[in-house]
């Protein structure tokens, strides 16, 4: 008779973090997509709805990345799974990406909503134009996040698939 060899179950710890991983992705694909498709006709018509989605989406990214950082450390304590911890802190760099860029999603929302003089605030007295080139390395750093995110969730949901 032949010896089965049974696969390590998911702990649960680890389980929990792998759907918030899974979720985490799938908000940062509606927020690529919306960033995408809505980007210029937002900086064109100034329109309320599109800017109100796009920032709600990078909140959501956050608030949702933030989770999976807490999924992920107590993952890593209660039951010693590091690459958890690692992931976690590709979530961290996430997280630090959208706030790099509230500032100019608060701009985007002021100038949306009529609020010009809020605006002007957020900006500064350097003016828009220097806003718009030093957003450069925060843009960056959110692309990279994303793609960072998209490669944590696909490896996720792999896993998900494999070990159920």
């Amino acid at each position: 008779m032949p010896i089965k060899i049974k696969k390590p179950e998911l702990k649960t710890g680890e389980k929990i973090f792998l759907i918030s991983s899974a979720v985490t992705t799938a908000v940062a694909v509606g927020f690529c997509i919306s960033l995408f498709t809505c980007m210029n006709k937002i900086i064109t018509e100034n329109g309320k709805d599109l800017t109100t989605l796009v920032f709600s989406l990078l909140a959501a990214y956050f608030v949702t990345s933030a989770v999976s950082i807490g999924f992920g450390v107590r993952a890593y304590s209660k039951e010693d799974c590091l690459s958890a911890l690692g992931k976690s802190i590709i979530y961290f760099a996430a997280c630090v990406a959208c706030l790099l860029n509230v500032r100019y999603g608060l701009v985007l929302m002021c100038t949306a909503y009529g609020k010009e003089k809020l605006a002007a605030k957020f900006i500064g007295s350097d003016g828009l134009r220097a806003l718009i080139d030093a957003q450069y390395i925060p843009w960056f750093c959110l692309l990279m996040s994303l793609v960072f995110t998209f490669t944590i969730g696909i490896f996720s949901i792999v896993k998900l698939i494999r070990k159920k």
